[in-house]
């Protein structure tokens, strides 16, 4: 059997709600030739009747009442992922891989991530602990998307930002950890 068309199962749901092709046609926008054809190529692509008329009323047949159920999970699916879209552009989701090691999580970004779930509740976060060696090994691999560990970190490809710096700290050694002179 070739592919299924999603619009030709919402057409066959609508034509079994509503009972009539024309009426079908009125709620999809559709003229009724076009309902009634999609019906046929659904029906040639199963190799079977999926609905009869019964006097002036359209009726689903046992194999059009099973292909019904599916064309709804189908058609609930295709909204879900419609809607993912929607919110993708619209800049309201998206997921963020993290990677850090176990005390930076507990001490230093706890009250970051609170915020910015805060800011933007659509994001999906993921949380991945771990040792520095892990960490650099799953940005590299582009397993996580950011990653907040001890420095210095080795690795011409990573660029390291500072988050946090204390008195005392040799930042030239930190973020440039090859040898001068």
């Amino acid at each position: 059997m070739r592919g299924l068309s999603i619009d030709q199962l919402r057409t066959l749901v609508e034509v079994v709600e509503l009972g009539s092709f024309s009426a079908a046609a009125r709620r999809l926008n559709l003229t009724q030739p076009a309902v009634s054809l999609q019906i046929r190529e659904l029906e040639s692509r199963c190799g079977l009747r999926l609905v009869e008329r019964v006097g002036k009323t359209i009726l689903p047949t046992a194999a059009g009442r099973d292909l019904i159920v599916h064309a709804e999970r189908i058609s609930a699916e295709t909204d879900r992922a419609v809607a993912a879209m929607r919110s993708h552009r619209d800049g309201h989701a998206g997921r963020l891989h993290l990677g850090t090691g176990p005390t930076v999580l507990a001490f230093l970004l706890h009250p970051v991530l609170q915020r910015l779930r805060e800011h933007y509740p659509n994001l999906e976060l993921v949380i991945t602990t771990g040792t520095t060696g892990d960490i650099v090994e799953q940005l590299l691999s582009n397993v996580i998307d950011l990653g907040f560990t001890a420095l210095p970190v080795e690795g011409l490809e990573l660029v390291a930002t500072i988050a946090r710096w204390e008195p005392g700290m040799n930042v030239r050694t930190l973020v440039d950890p090859t040898p001068t002179g």
